[in-house]
């Protein structure tokens, strides 16, 4: 049987004939590969007036056939590349241009690491040629030059792949106890629930976290104790599931939630501030500055409550700094998790909030960069997590883990999230403000 050479096999030499046809015209040299990988071949740029090679270089991958001219108009077409093809074209370090043609009608080409023009929704990325902008003729040569000369001069070759290891602001929720009670009730405010538990000789200790809804009390404290006698109907007590009851109940649930978190900053001095919606490091009552041990490899210690005493006049109080953080409990793949936003408050005499809180707080985010930014977010992870201590009474109902990581193919280089200088204010915070970039 004779050997066949099918006629798409043709149609393709003609695609590659035609492209060393216009380099040619081009006074350039048109090299083809021995080997197909993707690449048919390479332009090398020459002077044209000397003939000398300038060994500068564009790659090239030709695609010859109607087939591959897909929604075409007037005015554009749209070429269907697979992932795997793009990542290689895109992975070279030399430029590289595809071009579409079909032999005795039209040819053209665009730059494959242009990302203005493909489109990765589908599971093939689509290329977007634009008639008008994309014909490949000899009046394009001073394009393609361009694309060639690298700046600055030099072979490049892409940065070693770098695993990294991320770590994100969630902590997973667990609950050691997991169980909850549910009863019937008359009280509509806590506080009911509060004095009638104290008037039946109850302490606020053994009350622990309830929320109140629907005319039930759901509560972490057993509800059949006598001391809730008359905070509830016990005839209707019940006891579920804490965990499931949370995937039944959200909205109920994170006001509950919200309450362990508040038990849990308690044991740090810690305490919530419903103004600006944080937890935050209460002051000492000496005025001494606090610190706060920071555990991992080489432990550390953070001052988490500060006062800064005025340039102008002197033993006064400037301000109050303390270390804070913003909250909120989500739920994905079916398990709680807290996200943490760390932040600080600024406050006049320790409790108020200092006029210029804002203007502060904007100055010191403008000064700290991602480095500060984590190491305060393990500050609360720290805070946060049980004691490792034998005698240590750790929260029962809920317990906070380590900060989620997982590991990514390639690194970020952290030098791309630093923001720009800002702009001065002259209307934001008096004289005082500057002291923030003296004594952070």
């Amino acid at each position: 049987m004779s050997k066949i050479i099918q006629d798409s096999t043709l149609v393709g030499r003609q695609g590659v004939a035609l492209v060393e046809i216009i380099v040619s015209k081009m006074k350039h040299v048109w090299n083809p590969t021995t080997v197909d990988s993707g690449i048919d071949g390479v332009i090398e740029f020459r002077d044209p007036k000397t003939g000398a090679m300038s060994n500068t270089i564009v790659q090239v991958q030709i695609k010859t056939g109607d087939s591959y001219f897909r929604a075409e108009t007037d005015e554009e077409f749209t070429f269907y590349a697979d992932p795997e093809d793009l990542e290689h074209w895109q992975g070279s370090n030399t430029p590289v241009i595809l071009i579409l043609c079909r032999p005795d009608q039209d040819i053209y080409w665009v730059d494959v690491k242009r990302e203005d023009i493909i489109d990765r929704s589908g599971k093939k990325a689509k290329i977007r040629f634009l008639k008008s902008a994309s014909q490949f003729t000899i009046e394009c040569e001073p394009q393609l030059r361009s694309l060639a000369i690298t700046k600055p001069w030099g072979f490049h070759l892409q940065p070693k792949a770098k695993k990294e290891v991320l770590t994100l602001n969630f902590m997973p929720v667990t609950f050691p106890v997991n169980r909850l009670y549910i009863a019937e009730t008359d009280a509509r405010k806590p506080r009911q629930v509060v004095d009638a538990v104290l008037d039946a000789g109850g302490k606020r200790w053994d009350i622990d976290n309830f929320v109140l809804g629907s005319e039930k009390i759901y509560a972490l404290a057993n509800l059949r104790d006598p001391i809730f006698a008359g905070a509830c109907d016990q005839a209707t007590i019940e006891s579920v599931n804490l965990a499931e009851w949370l995937d039944e109940e959200p909205a109920l649930g994170r006001s509950l939630l919200h309450g362990m978190l508040e038990s849990i900053c308690y044991n740090h001095f810690v305490i919530w501030r419903k103004r600006e919606e944080i937890f935050f490091f209460e002051p000492t009552e000496s005025g001494d500055p606090k610190t706060f041990r920071v555990e991992g490899k080489r432990p550390s210690y953070q001052t988490v409550y500060k006062q800064y005493l005025s340039k102008k006049v002197p033993d006064k109080v400037s301000y109050h700094r303390h270390q804070a953080f913003g909250f909120q409990f989500q739920q994905f793949d079916s398990k709680w998790h807290l996200a943490i936003t760390p932040t600080y408050v600024f406050t006049s005499d320790g409790w108020k909030t200092h006029p210029y809180h804002e203007e502060y707080l904007k100055k010191i985010n403008e000064i700290e960069g991602p480095p500060a930014i984590f190491s305060r977010l393990k500050l609360w992870a720290s805070v946060l997590q049980p004691i490792q201590d034998l005698c240590a009474t750790n929260y029962p109902h809920m317990e906070l883990g380590p900060l989620l990581k997982f590991e990514v193919e390639r690194g970020i280089d952290d030098k791309s999230w630093k923001p720009t200088a800002p702009d001065d204010d002259e209307d934001s915070a008096p004289n005082e403000t500057a002291e923030l970039g003296l004594e952070i």
